[in-house]
């Protein structure tokens, strides 16, 4: 589970345990997702490289995708006055990555 309180947070949705992992909905009006802006998720299939945008606003009009799927890298960028205001998402099963390997925190590999 990780608790993004960070303008930036770059991490992996899904879970290495036994347990299935299900997508994770990122609709506004749900918990605390009302302070994210927005998400980006990193393509690199085939021959397509670079990001898909998940926009908090345009939620249920125009976005290409509206969930965290498992398995997938993610920027997710919070409102800067959340920011301001120290508030913070709660995510299960989202692992933030950092440029170290702590007990909390980890780089984006490809198996667990």
């Amino acid at each position: 589970m990780a608790i993004i309180n960070k303008l930036y947070t770059i991490g992996w949705y899904g879970t290495c345990d036994s347990q299935p992992c299900s997508d994770y909905d990122l609709n506004p009006a749900t918990g605390d997702n009302d302070k994210i802006e927005a998400v980006y998720r990193v393509i690199s299939e085939g021959t397509a490289n670079g990001y898909e945008t998940f926009v908090s606003s345009t939620y249920g009009i125009s976005n290409v995708f509206e969930t965290l799927v498992c398995g997938h890298a993610y920027i997710i960028k919070l409102d800067q006055s959340a920011v301001d205001a120290s508030e913070s998402v709660t995510i299960p099963d989202f692992i933030t990555s950092t440029n170290d390997d702590t007990a909390d925190h980890g780089y984006i590999i490809t198996s667990c």
